[in-house]
């Protein structure tokens, strides 16, 4: 298995898991490792030449070496043959000077040879530690990208259980959602249904008064009567003045002929009557006084002769009736006030008598959600 052949199937690896990233980093580390190859093939070679240069120094020496000794010998022949032929000798010594001379040269290139030759070792000693320590690197990177791809496994792996979790909250949300739709639809259609009815009944009392010259406003929205105080009681008192009597007398039977209706009674709930007074005073003598008041319209109409010949109630329909009615006194918690926030106390001086229908409150409720939404 070859470093190059290693470094791109870690290149091969990274592409795959680690984007452009890891492409470009082995790319980088592909290009050191050819050039480092490339360096110790050129330093290899050149270390070749000049072995076979040294080789050939080598032969150019002994042959010099050969010829020097071949030229002793002839040296001694001659001077054997020559004695003291003094030309013969310093030519022959001429020549053995020559030829110490290029022994010297090439002894001294041989020496030069080695010590380039000492040189490349050291450098190819040094190439291959930094080769080593190359390797090594190389080892530990290939070891933190295989670390860095495990990471990257656990993250993806990670990430695929976070999607999977979102996918079942998602799920959960849109049936809730959806429930959620169902049950404001079912209260849109309550609400409507249940408005729809209190506004039928309104608008049928107004037409009955109407019908029956009772001069009496029926308020659009809640649909409570007012009757003010002047009309039914003395100023400070609870006790009923005959024109209150005579105005019960008026509008309680038109006023029951339509909510003790058939269309109408199964959806009416509670018929409130509710005493106010100004501001004048302590809060609490006006509670008494404004609840007092309320007390003494209940008792009024609640007798059982005045529910059986004025309001021509059957037993069972006056047990009914009875089951609906309630009073309360509320002081002067509830002022009239004019378009200047200032109290306007004869109007806040009164009686109503209001009604509410089945689940009013709940339909309420359904109705504040649904206008949040």
């Amino acid at each position: 298995m070859s470093v190059t052949g290693a470094v791109r199937r870690g290149r091969r690896r990274a592409s795959g898991e680690n984007g452009s990233f890891w492409l470009s980093f082995s790319d980088m580390m592909s290009v050191l490792v050819l050039i480092f190859i490339f360096v110790i093939f050129a330093m290899l070679h050149t270390l070749n030449e000049h072995e076979k240069q040294l080789e050939v120094t080598r032969a150019e020496y002994e042959a010099a070496k050969i010829r020097f000794d071949a030229t002793q010998a002839e040296n001694e022949q001659l001077v054997i043959i020559l004695g003291n032929t003094e030309n013969a000798l310093a030519s022959a010594q001429a020549e053995l000077d020559e030829a110490k001379t290029q022994t010297a040269l090439l002894t001294e290139k041989v020496n030069s040879d080695q010590t380039v030759i000492i040189n490349l070792q050291n450098e190819n000693a040094s190439l291959s530690s930094q080769n080593s320590s190359l390797l090594s690197d190389i080892a530990m990177l290939n070891a933190n990208a295989s670390e860095l791809d495990n990471k990257i496994a656990l993250l993806q792996q990670e990430i695929s259980e976070k999607r999977a979790q979102y996918d079942s909250l998602a799920a959960q949300y849109n049936t809730q959602i959806s429930a959620y739709k169902t049950q404001l639809d079912k209260a849109q259609a309550q609400l409507d249904q249940m408005l729809g009815i209190k506004a039928k009944i309104i608008e049928r009392l107004s037409t009955e008064f109407r019908a029956n010259g009772i001069e009496l406003d029926v308020d659009k929205q809640t649909g409570a009567i007012t009757l003010p105080s002047s009309m039914l009681f003395d100023l400070g008192k609870s006790e009923l003045k005959l024109m209150g009597m005579n105005a019960l007398d008026r509008m309680l039977p038109v006023y029951l002929s339509v909510l003790l209706s058939s269309e109408f009674r199964p959806y009416v709930a509670e018929i409130i009557i509710e005493g106010h007074t100004d501001s004048t005073g302590k809060y609490l003598n006006n509670l008494r006084l404004s609840q007092e008041r309320a007390l003494s319209v209940a008792n009024y109409i609640l007798d059982e002769d005045y529910m059986r010949t004025h309001l021509r109630l059957t037993g069972r329909e006056a047990e009914d009736f009875l089951t609906l009615i309630s009073a309360s006194g509320r002081s002067y918690s509830a002022l009239i006030k004019d378009d200047w926030d200032n109290e306007n106390q004869e109007a806040s001086r009164r009686v109503e008598i209001k009604f509410s229908l089945r689940d009013e409150d709940t339909v309420n409720s359904y109705k504040q959600i649904i206008n949040n939404n």
